[in-house]
């Protein structure tokens, strides 16, 4: 019983804001909508939350959640964070690879991997190859750990060349140095 009034409720509650989908409306009740009588989608709610909230308040809501062992929730605040810096042509290393670290720690290691290769795709494509670097030795470890053979070895190829090939910082080679051995 409780059920199906909640059901009839919430049907009730669609209807009239109009974010109900057409089979569920009959004609008589469609409203005209102001720019379209299509429901909202779930991505466009959430883009909508993002632009509201910056990428600073999901990263720390992000980390709140990591530190209380809510993995899903830190995720997806730091996937709204990366995508919001990503939008803004800005590289979010600080979301990529506290993503990678919440995918870790449930154990998704490919996963968490091909989070830190896309943050290094990113360092590429904005010219910052210290962040690269960095990124692709994380990346580097994280198939290794996923038994990934042939991702190991196309990244490490590629993290050789860029290492030969650009001047990259001291600290970052220091840092590489220290990851890689």
């Amino acid at each position: 019983m409780f059920t199906m009034t909640l059901f009839a409720l919430s049907t009730v509650a669609a209807v009239q804001t109009g974010l109900a989908p057409d089979h569920m409306v009959r004609h008589a009740d469609r409203r005209p909508a102001i720019a379209s009588s299509r429901p909202v989608p779930a991505h466009a709610t959430a883009e909508i939350r993002a632009d509201v909230r910056g990428a600073a308040e999901h990263l720390d809501s992000a980390r709140r959640a990591m530190s209380l062992g809510a993995f899903d929730l830190a995720r997806r605040e730091f996937r709204l964070a990366a995508t919001i810096e990503r939008d803004a042509g800005r590289l979010s290393v600080d979301a990529m690879t506290g993503l990678a670290s919440a995918l870790y720690a449930q154990s998704y290691n490919r996963e968490a991997a091909m989070t830190m290769e896309q943050l290094s795709n990113d360092a590429l494509r904005l010219g910052d190859p210290d962040a690269e670097a960095l990124a692709l030795a994380d990346a580097i470890w994280l198939y290794a750990d996923a038994g990934q053979r042939v991702a190991v070895r196309t990244l490490t190829q590629r993290l050789r060349t860029l290492m030969r090939d650009t001047p990259l910082s001291v600290e970052t080679r220091k840092a590489l140095k220290a990851r890689i051995g």
